[in-house]
């Protein structure tokens, strides 16, 4: 199973894929895994995977600190209403 997530785009060049895929590095052993990981044009119009974000856990709960920091700082919009078009694609909802 690859089921990509979302795609948000970092800019004109990269974007950031999130997905959640298996990987099976012997026979009888799966993985579920969920991958942050930078794609690049390739200068075709094709996004190419280029580094991939480890040690998810660590990431989450730096998102979480952040975000928790721009709330008290008060540069944190609490309605969607009020924040600007965010340029992220949300990939099959279901």
């Amino acid at each position: 199973m690859n089921k990509l997530i979302a795609s948000i785009r970092k800019n004109a060049r990269e974007q950031v894929h999130v997905e959640l895929s298996e990987f099976s590095p012997e026979a009888g052993k799966v993985f579920n895994m969920v991958a942050a990981r930078l794609h690049y044009d390739d200068g075709s119009g094709q996004y190419r995977p280029n580094v991939q974000v480890k040690l998810l856990p660590e990431l989450v709960t730096a998102l979480q600190q952040a975000e928790a920091e721009a709330r008290a700082a008060g540069v944190l919009l609490d309605e969607v209403d009020e924040a600007p078009a965010a340029e992220t694609t949300i990939l099959g909802a279901g």
